[in-house]
């Protein structure tokens, strides 16, 4: 179970940003198929819906970056884009399809358009993928929409607004009461007093800064407050290996590096 793998005292998981995109094309078979083989623990996605309701895994709102083709993957059915030729050698994959092809994987599939709230739900439903698999999504909405249409059935990341919350609350000192009380305030407090399904919210994944790199993110208090509600911090996008030891160290102590070289940050963290 992903709560399982994200809740639990571990050495911090690489988790393949796009599979493995430093070496290969990303949201792509290949790039799939080399973090599996690695492996990762845990291959980031993203998911777009095609004119005909179809979950593609693609980041871009067009093909542009993986093929010569700008339109919209919106304007296309599925079976039009898996016929157009990509830069390399491999294929784009269906939500469905790649949770069908790596039954044993763990994935992050970030929400990329309203359409994806049923075309992805449906997909890890009809796959029985529930268990290892975490929603995540930079839309609050699309995000609470999610958490109710599954009804806690699959698990998902803070919202950015969420984050924010976090973000101000490891400003604040002392919270009274125990430390499972504690626990209980900060959840209700980052995820505005919602009691249903918030065991299913899992982690915060955020970058090391925001706000065009102004402001940091990932701080001991932000890290330790994270960890006092009950949630995991996984950072993104890691590619400066000479980040990592400050970042799962005990300064920091994240659980997940998210990366394009999922390769070469497993070799860093074993060092």
């Amino acid at each position: 179970m992903i709560a399982e793998l994200w809740g639990r005292p571990h050495a911090p998981l690489v988790v393949a940003h796009r599979g493995m995109s430093g070496h290969y094309l990303e949201n792509t078979s290949a790039s799939f198929e080399a973090a599996v083989k690695l492996p990762a623990d845990v291959i980031e996605t993203d998911a777009r819906t095609t004119k005909d309701g179809v979950a593609v895994l693609i980041h871009d709102p067009d093909l542009s970056t993986v093929s010569d083709v700008s339109t919209p993957v919106q304007a296309l059915t599925w079976d039009e884009i898996k016929r157009i030729k990509l830069h390399d050698s491999s294929t784009l994959m269906r939500v469905d399809e790649a949770l069908s092809a790596f039954p044993d994987t763990y994935f992050n599939i970030d929400m990329k358009d309203e359409g994806a709230l049923d075309s992805v739900f449906s997909a890890v439903q009809d796959t029985n993928a529930q268990e290892r698999v975490c929603i995540s999504s930079f839309s609050d909405s699309r995000l609470q929409a999610l958490r109710a249409r599954t009804q806690g059935r699959i698990a998902t990341s803070l919202s950015p607004l969420e984050v924010l919350r976090l973000m101000i609350l490891s400003s604040v000192r002392y919270l009274p009461g125990s430390t499972q009380s504690r626990k209980a305030q900060l959840r209700k407090l980052i995820l505005s007093g919602q009691s249903r399904f918030n065991d299913r919210v899992l982690a915060a994944q955020v970058p090391v800064r925001t706000i065009f790199d102004l402001v940091p993110v990932i701080t001991p208090s932000f890290v330790a407050t994270a960890h006092s509600a009950g949630f995991d911090v996984h950072v993104w996008t890691i590619n400066e290996l000479d980040m990592i030891p400050s970042l799962i160290g005990d300064k920091h102590r994240v659980d997940a590096i998210i990366t394009d070289y999922p390769l070469e940050v497993s070799q860093v963290i074993k060092r």
